[in-house]
């Protein structure tokens, strides 16, 4: 959907989407992290 849309690979990876849409505690640590 990403290539349909042209949409560049750098928002199609996991930090991109804990940053921007989390939805679990994974993702919490992840934005923790990068705080940190």
């Amino acid at each position: 959907m990403f290539k349909q849309e042209h949409i560049p690979g750098l928002y199609n990876n996991r930090l991109f989407f804990a940053l921007y849409f989390p939805q679990g505690m994974g993702d919490i640590g992840i934005i923790i992290l990068t705080l940190a």
